[in-house]
């Protein structure tokens, strides 16, 4: 879901939506050319895929799916082949690769081959054999029921099923580290509407982008100055978010998604 902390490309440089989605089809041709036969999907999640791409602000989500187990050679030319299909590209990438196995019987804290994470003001941060990502969880599920595969196989044939309990319990930890951070007005936007997104996942058991879970809180409870000051900045208008604000959405969404939770068993 993105986390507080992490860089932001200038939205003066950074691809509108139809070149972004151009430069995901790059990365996923280079992940074929590298492993050829031993890759099983490509995935696009995220922004590019629910409708709420935001040049400056969105990621590129990618989710590549391999037979097996990644070699030091392998690691090594999908780094080699994403980082050449990003040069010149002014937006941030997110790329993890799981197993077949590890898609298709998703443990509760997935491990992950290997992570590549492209800024364009930064310098590339690679993991290889993670051995749990809790959040890759959250991806996996929003994969499976949203996303598109740009290379190989659709996401329903190679993900398996997640339990909603998972997903409720991960977003809610994420929610809980999120409320000792109210006070960054950076992100302030990006916690707000992902806790909306958490909200509506928790009542209605559906994933949509951010505008819309905004839209869909604000319906709930007109009283959220957060999610409306957010809703506004996320159009490019000027709007104070206070803190205060920011925590009582993170509290009250916390307090859906547990009785939520406790609901699902």
């Amino acid at each position: 879901m993105g986390e507080p902390g992490a860089a932001s490309c200038p939205s003066r440089l950074a691809p509108p939506a139809g070149d972004a989605r151009a430069f995901a089809d790059r990365v996923a041709a280079a992940c074929g050319r590298v492993l050829g036969g031993a890759l099983a999907s490509v995935i696009l999640h995220g922004s590019l895929v629910l409708g709420d791409y935001a040049p400056g602000q969105s990621d590129v989500d990618l989710l590549a799916v391999v037979d097996g187990p990644l070699g030091a050679s392998e690691v090594d030319a999908v780094v080699c082949g994403v980082i050449a299909a990003h040069a010149g590209v002014a937006c941030r990438v997110d790329l993890r690769v799981v197993t077949r196995v590890v898609a298709a019987t998703p443990p509760n804290v997935p491990p992950v081959e290997l992570c590549v994470a492209l800024d364009p003001d930064a310098q590339p941060e690679v993991g290889s054999r993670h051995p749990g990502e809790p959040d890759l969880v959250i991806e996996l599920a929003v994969c499976r029921a949203r996303g598109r595969a740009l290379v190989g196989a659709e996401p329903s044939e190679l993900i398996g099923e997640i339990p909603d309990r998972w997903v409720l319990r991960h977003g809610d930890a994420q929610l809980a580290r999120w409320q000792a951070l109210t006070d960054d007005d950076r992100h302030a936007v990006l916690m707000v509407l992902t806790a909306c997104r958490v909200w509506r996942f928790s009542e209605e058991r559906t994933y949509c982008s951010k505008p819309r879970a905004g839209a869909w809180a604000l319906a709930r409870d007109p009283s959220l100055d957060a999610v409306r000051a957010a809703l506004r900045q996320r159009q490019g208008e000027p709007a104070r978010i206070a803190p205060a604000d920011v925590g009582r959405v993170l509290g009250l969404v916390r307090a859906s998604v547990g009785a939520a939770w406790s609901d699902d068993g």
